[in-house]
């Protein structure tokens, strides 16, 4: 599959470091060769990516690959470096009784001020704008979609889309009511990363640069743990059983801190005491062969494998 050569001139242009180019978001769909079928997965990638890509002479620039085009450029409102894309995996309710979908057809980005959301799968060759929602207090520097199924009262169901700021906070925005409809404070700094708990809808993990990760009862506002991780910690994964995560930190090493079934199944009031877990409750997790010597960045658990293990 080619991209037309108007598509490379102007990603060419867009790459001049003398021209000051706005964040945007490149949508890719993969194409089944041969077939001419398009399928629904997609990615998004940053525009600093695509210059990235496109550095050096239009002779020697990197070509894409065969089995991917370029579906829609998106001129973002951002104005500065987007922090982050991510699409709705979780298994919300459908928007249709017969939508046996979902809501994967949604995918949100957040940077500077802004967060939207969009519609990447309805529209045809363009993506819909969903959700613009501007933030009055600080810059927006994370996002994750949480499983809204049995937190609605929506007939046709909702997406919410948790985001995190440069000041601690955590808001919830809902797709249905293009608001902010739930906020949860504790934490003294920016936000770094959020997890929410894929086999526990409502419950949402943050990692914040006070040296902490705290554990919520989303749809409560409620904080039922603070794990003191410490400031070194600079990326975190919770396993999909949410009996425990993964903190990864700048020195490369992975400690693993157990959360226990009775923090997921807690039902208690908001006011009820925060159960607090220091170093001693971790434990450091051991490479076979060579592990980390420079922080971590960034930690996944692989669906498949990770549903197999059960502690």
């Amino acid at each position: 599959v080619s991209i037309p050569a108007s598509v490379h001139a102007w990603l060419r242009a867009a790459a001049r470091p003398r021209r000051r180019v706005r964040p945007a978001l490149v949508v890719m769909v993969s194409v089944k060769c041969g077939a001419g079928e398009m399928v629904a997965s997609k990615k998004a990638k940053t525009m600093q990516e695509s210059d990235a890509d496109l550095a050096g002479s239009p002779k020697t620039h990197r070509a894409p690959s065969s089995d991917m085009v370029v579906r829609t450029v998106v001129r973002e409102s951002h104005n500065q470096a987007i922090r982050r894309v991510v699409y709705n995996r979780t298994k919300a309710r459908p928007s249709h009784e017969d939508d046996k979908e979902y809501l994967g057809n949604l995918f949100a980005s957040v940077g500077h001020d802004h967060a939207t959301v969009y519609d990447g799968r309805h529209f045809g060759d363009n993506v819909g704008l969903v959700v613009h929602y501007k933030h009055d207090a600080g810059r927006l520097v994370a996002c994750e979609w949480l499983d809204a199924r049995e937190n609605t009262k929506h007939p046709r169901g909702d997406a919410h889309l948790a985001l995190g700021d440069s000041s601690g906070s955590v808001f919830v925005l809902s797709v249905a009511e293009s608001s902010i409809t739930h906020l949860l404070e504790g934490h003294t700094k920016e936000i770094m990363q959020l997890a929410p708990c894929a086999s526990c809808p409502g419950r949402l993990i943050s990692l914040s640069r006070d040296g902490t990760v705290r554990l919520w009862d989303v749809y409560r506002e409620a904080c039922l743990a603070t794990f003191e991780v410490g400031t070194s910690v600079t990326s975190i994964a919770w396993h999909p059983s949410g009996k425990w995560f993964v903190a990864g930190g700048r020195s490369g090493i992975l400690h693993k801190w157990p959360v226990g079934d009775t923090l997921l199944k807690s039902s208690s009031a908001k006011s009820s005491k925060v159960v607090k877990k220091d170093a001693a409750s971790s434990q450091v997790l051991k490479m076979v062969g060579s592990g980390h010597s420079d922080p971590v960045d960034s930690m996944r658990f692989v669906p498949s494998a990770a549903q197999e293990e059960t502690s």
